[in-house]
């Protein structure tokens, strides 16, 4: 990240397909990862659920 450091750790509690990145302003982004073997049509309807920029949901943790 140019010149400053990134940091990277897990949770094993986090879903496998969910990446989240903590920005330095205190902001949060998840990340929807999706497998391989996930259906076109599957595949293309949860990306253009999460794509949509009012979009404010938020995967959910175990607790």
């Amino acid at each position: 990240m140019g010149d400053r450091p990134l940091l990277l750790d897990y949770f094993a509690s986090q879903p496998a397909s969910l990446l989240t990145a903590f920005c330095a302003g205190g902001d949060r982004v998840d990340l929807l990862v999706l497998p391989p073997e996930t259906a076109p049509d599957e595949a293309h309807a949860a990306m253009a659920m999460v794509a949509v920029g009012s979009n404010r949901l938020t995967a959910p943790y175990p607790r």
